[in-house]
């Protein structure tokens, strides 16, 4: 980078010059352009990071995405936090399932990628919220869904959550169980009690269904807070 040396400048700094008196304004020079032109350009494609026309914010974006990394140093890309935001704080992104730009975002797509975890729009569509998928298979991916759900730690060969796969999602369960009845004897010799499976409808003639009760869903007492992702 330089400062302006063309025809006319003042001490390297532009003049608007003054035609009345035959003093021509500075020379804006193809050099001096070509070198803003480059100082701007290394910023925005710094780290992966591409141009793109029809964009006027990149610059912009990539200043505040550089401060947001400085601000948060020693936490890695893809790191989630919980926390009572209204809006995402600097540097990170609600995990609410958006799409968003591979250029601007570089450094998160670049993990999920190497994470494996990036699959396609429609799979991910399908219901598989809490990986990344493609977005539109160039310029932009998207990002998981944690919006109402429950975290929970990955079993990585432990075996109590077996089978299981990073980011993948898992619908609600109850644990197996019977149901201990009560019931009187119609014969008359007495009265005991029974186990009957709960499955909705009597499992013979003489069994009674259990009473139905609950919600819409499984789950424990719990507070809502805002999921993001470092970026």
């Amino acid at each position: 980078m330089h400062r302006i040396d063309g025809a006319g400048h003042d001490n390297n700094t532009f003049t608007e010059g003054d035609p009345q008196a035959s003093v021509p304004a500075t020379v804006v020079t193809d050099d001096w352009l070509n070198a803003v032109q480059e100082e701007i350009a290394n910023v925005i494609e710094e780290g992966g990071g591409e141009l793109d026309k029809q964009d006027n914010t990149q610059l912009l974006t990539k200043i505040q995405a550089l401060i947001a990394a400085g601000q948060s140093i020693g936490v890695p890309t893809g790191t989630t936090i919980n926390g009572y935001f209204a809006a995402a704080p600097t540097g990170f992104v609600e995990a609410s399932g958006v799409t968003l730009s591979r250029a601007t975002y570089s450094d998160l797509y670049d993990h999920a990628v190497a994470e494996g975890l990036v699959i396609t729009e429609a799979a991910w569509q399908a219901g598989e919220y809490g990986m990344f998928s493609d977005g539109d298979g160039a310029t932009t991916f998207r990002i998981p869904d944690l919006r109402g759900e429950f975290l929970r730690g990955w079993d990585h060969g432990r075996g109590v959550d077996s089978g299981r796969a990073l980011g993948s999602w898992q619908d609600s369960e109850n644990k197996a169980h019977i149901h201990g009845v009560p019931f009187d004897n119609t014969g008359g010799t007495g009265s005991g009690s029974g186990n009957l499976e709960e499955t909705g409808t009597p499992s013979d003639p003489g069994a009674i269904d259990t009473t139905s009760s609950g919600g819409a869903e499984s789950r424990p007492r719990n507070i809502a807070l805002m999921v993001c992702i470092k970026y």
